[in-house]
């Protein structure tokens, strides 16, 4: 005699021809497919991950539940959860808005693109996702005056939902907004992802190079006019490149798939780069044009100022992840 839960026992319901699942009763103690079914309640209880509180249980009777349960727990697969941490200024748009517009075809392979966690004023990311791990808001950013509103449990709860009832084994996160997170904010994203197999995917470009674009794009489309001295101290990406290397690395278990944004828009662009990276045939998709970014030639006399700067930041933080 046991309590169960519903959801689990319509998975056994739903599955089996009663008609030629029991047989007349005989006076058999063991051995028939009703004995067999009766066996499966607790183990598929036990995959489904529900809670099982034991009764009086008779150990002569149970002898092998304990071995039997941890090999289940050992054989379960693991989903997998690619999460592109961008970084700033490497092509994160473009690859967002390709895999928002294929994610019914990656669906279809197995590939899940979830539609929670993306803020519906820059609905293509999982900008949401990001923000939740932010222990300071004020670091989240402002939108005509306006700072999305955050709240992380209703975030996360909606996204692990859709992830339960898809049925993909493969889940793709992305957002450059992770590279604004701390090293102890990244030990919380991967506790919280801690039931998947976290596979990071980090495209970093020079410093220079990406304050030159930061930089370029702040001043044609933002309007920006003050000091390059203060755009360097609002800037919320991590200029740590080493440090925040090496922490991914550590904290995936080796699993980090790190990319030269450079050397990739030399040779290839970066959707099909990171398409081929996840196995997957870009042939199934329709990806459209890459975006190589702003043209306009930027004022070569800003370079002269921001190249230096640019330099002296970079040595600063690599002094200060050698001291860490």
């Amino acid at each position: 005699m046991f309590w169960f839960n519903f959801n689990m026992m319509k998975q056994i319901v739903n599955k089996f021809d009663y008609s030629k699942l029991f047989g007349p009763e005989l006076g058999a103690i063991d051995g028939t497919s009703a004995h067999a079914f009766e066996r499966l309640f607790l183990i598929i209880a036990e995959i489904m991950e529900y809670k099982i509180y034991p009764y009086d249980v008779d150990d002569y009777y149970y002898p092998y539940w304990e071995e039997m349960t941890s090999n289940i727990k050992r054989s379960r697969m693991k989903k997998n959860l690619y999460l592109h941490l961008g970084m700033h200024k490497t092509a994160s748009t473009s690859l967002q808005v390709a895999l928002y517009k294929n994610q019914d075809k990656l669906r279809e392979i197995g590939y899940l693109y979830p539609v929670a966690g993306r803020p519906e004023n820059a609905r293509f990311g999982h900008h949401l996702v990001a923000w939740s791990f932010v222990a300071n808001s004020e670091w989240i950013p402002e939108v005509k005056g306006v700072r999305e509103s955050v709240d992380k449990n209703l975030i996360l709860k909606e996204l692990l939902d859709e992830i339960d009832k898809s049925g993909c084994d493969n889940i793709i996160l992305s957002s450059e907004e992770f590279d604004i997170l701390s090293d102890s904010e990244f030990e919380s994203v991967f506790q919280f992802f801690s039931e998947f197999n976290i596979i990071p995917v980090l495209y970093i470009r020079n410093t220079i190079d990406f304050i030159e674009s930061s930089y370029k794009t702040s001043v044609l489309y933002s309007g920006y006019a003050k000091s390059i001295d203060e755009f360097f101290a609002n800037q919320r990406s991590r200029l740590d490149t080493f440090q925040f290397v090496s922490k991914l690395f550590y904290l995936s278990n080796k699993q980090l798939i790190l990319k030269d944004y450079e050397a990739v828009k030399e040779s290839n662009d970066l959707i099909t780069d990171f398409l081929c990276s996840l196995s997957i045939d870009k042939n199934h998709l329709h990806c459209g044009k890459y975006d190589k970014g702003v043209t306009k030639l930027f004022p070569k006399f800003c370079l002269w100022f921001i190249a230096p700067q640019a330099l002296l930041w970079e040595r600063e933080a690599e002094k200060e992840c050698r001291r860490s």
